[in-house]
């Protein structure tokens, strides 16, 4: 039976060069959307993929993106217009944020939250400016969320730049509210690539401040010394004078944490997947390619 319409929900932009995707794409003659998790700023196609990416944004009904910034890196990939895209904020975790007390400071407690995917969320830059000997003699502690390929690689490192004292892998939190951000302070988001992750999101509609690297929607959400700090690069240098001006400010933390609050209330849609379902409807309501 012929569909009314298609709906790709893909991790990367890149995904919808890939041959299997691409092919099929050339063949349905029925309208499709494309939602896209995220973005690489620095990585291009081969010119013949780079072809098929752009005749498939090009021939979608809708191309949804998480940020402003993935739609222009993906506008820049491709070196064309995408003038069927759509910007959403992603869901967020909780239907419900209740407010969590500041955290006793006399440990500054940070936390990073992600998939432990090193290439993709960064977690060995963060641990590389912390391992720094100025880091050593401060106060603080990283609880590190997630599971993922990387994890064993990651402990590695912890216990290479001798961290272990400093470094708690806690897992894969089943209540973001009470296990993370009840006893944490600061969201450490040390991403290569992104779209605009869903944990950036949970971290401000719990009141609590982001230090972020610039990619994706990351500098889109945070505002410099505002809601939180912003790493030039995805680099150990540009992280660590993020985190050094962070250190420097944490008596601003928790106000801080409140801009992110009021920011996050006023920018997070949490229901997007209603204006997707009410494109969908439109889209073959008027049979539109």
């Amino acid at each position: 039976m012929k569909p009314d319409i298609v709906f790709f929900s893909n991790g990367s932009c890149f995904d919808l060069s890939i041959p299997v995707y691409s092919r099929f794409i050339r063949k349905i003659n029925v309208p499709f959307l494309t939602y896209l998790a995220l973005n690489t700023e620095h990585e291009t196609l081969p010119y013949p993929r780079m072809l098929d990416l752009r005749y498939g944004f090009q021939s979608a009904a809708s191309v949804i993106f998480s940020s402003r910034r993935n739609l222009e890196t993906a506008e820049r990939q491709i070196a064309g217009n995408i003038d069927n895209a759509v910007t959403l904020t992603n869901p967020p975790t909780c239907t419900e944020y209740p407010e969590y007390p500041w955290p006793d400071q006399s440990i500054v407690r940070f936390a990073m939250v992600a998939r432990l995917n090193a290439k993709i969320k960064g977690q060995p830059l963060a641990l590389a400016v912390l391992a720094d000997e100025r880091w050593r003699k401060r106060e603080w502690h990283l609880d590190i969320f997630g599971k993922g390929p990387d994890e064993q690689y990651i402990r590695a490192l912890v216990e290479h730049y001798d961290l272990q004292d400093k470094v708690s892998f806690r897992g894969y939190a089943t209540d973001v509210g009470q296990e993370i951000w009840a006893e944490n302070h600061v969201l450490l988001m040390p991403s290569l690539y992104e779209g605009c992750p869903i944990s950036l999101y949970d971290a401000a509609l719990f009141g609590r401040p982001a230090i972020v690297s610039d990619v994706g929607g990351n500098a889109e959400f945070v505002l410099e010394g505002e809601n939180g700090f912003v790493a030039a690069a995805p680099s150990v240098p540009s992280f660590s004078d993020a985190l050094e001006r962070a250190w420097n400010a944490k008596g601003e933390l928790s106000k801080m944490g409140q801009v992110a609050l009021e920011r996050a209330s006023s920018i997070v849609d949490m229901a997007p997947e209603n204006i997707v379902y009410a494109q969908m409807q439109e889209i073959v309501k008027n049979g539109r390619r």
